[in-house]
């Protein structure tokens, strides 16, 4: 029979179950997880941009239209960088998560050592997910009001053709 201290909970006996290994696959999978969905959305972006960029090379230069086909395909290629961004923030996220469960894990087995190394794991990615995530946050919302004004001006070119 096993007897349950006062200290233990459902959740800390769960850390002490699960293995290192497993943890740190679950760590690389949620990582794999961001860059599967975040790579196609990203090259979606930039393959949209360019195809506007090149459309901007093929209207008459008497037509303004190209002007902003220019300017929206150029924004659309920003809105890919700030998003793989985003999937930065995301992997980081994910290596944040793992050095929180296996420095939590480390703790319950009383392991100090390993348990601050996972803690500097921890903040290094805390960090790099916060720099980043802000980054591209702040930078689409940004691209995001500036493509709503080429496309309010590119209304107002097909109007006046």
């Amino acid at each position: 029979a096993s007897s349950r201290s006062a200290g233990d909970t459902p959740s800390s006996q769960r850390r002490q179950r699960a293995t290192t290994v497993q943890i740190k696959r679950e760590e690389e999978w949620f990582a794999a997880y961001v860059t599967w969905l975040g790579v196609p959305l990203v090259l979606c972006w930039m393959v949209l941009g360019v195809a506007m960029i090149v459309l901007s090379s093929q209207v008459p230069p008497s037509c303004q239209l190209g002007l902003f086909f220019l300017w929206a395909g150029s924004l659309n290629l920003v809105v890919g960088v700030f998003l793989a961004c985003c999937c930065c923030a995301g992997r980081q996220f994910a290596s944040l998560e793992g050095a929180q469960q296996l420095m939590q894990k480390y703790e319950d087995e009383e392991r100090p050592r390993d348990s601050v190394r996972e803690s500097f794991r921890a903040d290094a990615a805390k960090g790099a997910m916060t720099c980043t995530g802000v980054c591209g946050v702040c930078g689409i919302t940004v691209v995001m009001g500036l493509l709503a004004v080429a496309w309010g001006y590119g209304g107002v070119q097909v109007t006046k053709a």
